[in-house]
């Protein structure tokens, strides 16, 4: 029964961190392509939360951080292409370019020395380690506009009753 509370906390808590889940805009996916993204960790544990900027060179958190487990597997929330994996300022990352047009970056990790550029990655493939305790999940549309990529995963949000097992 406690595995059910933490889901419905975890997930409750993960709507709570942005409000506007149900609205469409132009930082939101097509709904069809968010049905086929899966967390790339689990549990899912928000440390800080994606700040919706107005413009796109304002100062500002654009990515979930994420906690994780030391040396757990970071995996890749969906099918795509790789075009990216090496050392960036903040720290080893990954991209990954999706059919729907966006991207999905994971920053502060140990990279997968199995990847390869181009090459094509499933959900669910292991694109590095945890490295630091957390890392930085991040989704773009283009080079200049962001989203919250916890959006790709909630998508638009059907609560249902729930009671506990008897």
């Amino acid at each position: 029964m406690s595995i059910k509370k933490n889901t419905v906390f975890i997930l409750a808590s993960l709507l709570s961190c942005f409000g506007s889940v149900v609205s469409q805009n132009s930082h939101t996916p097509s709904l069809s392509s968010v049905n086929s993204f899966i967390p790339p960790v689990w549990p899912v544990v928000i440390l800080e939360r994606y700040e919706e900027l107005e413009k796109y060179w304002d100062k500002g958190h654009r990515v979930v951080t994420l906690k994780c487990a030391f040396s757990s597997s970071i995996k890749a929330s969906g099918n795509g292409k790789l075009i990216f994996h090496g050392n960036t300022p903040v720290g080893q990352s990954v991209s990954i370019l999706h059919s729907s047009g966006f991207r999905t970056t994971y920053t502060n990790i140990e990279i997968n020395p199995n990847l390869k550029s181009d090459s094509p990655i499933l959900a669910g493939t292991e694109v590095g380690k945890c490295a630091k305790g957390y890392f930085l999940w991040g989704a773009k549309i283009n080079s200049k506009e962001y989203f919250n990529p916890l959006k790709l995963i909630v998508g638009k949000p059907q609560l249902t009753p729930w009671a506990p097992a008897p």
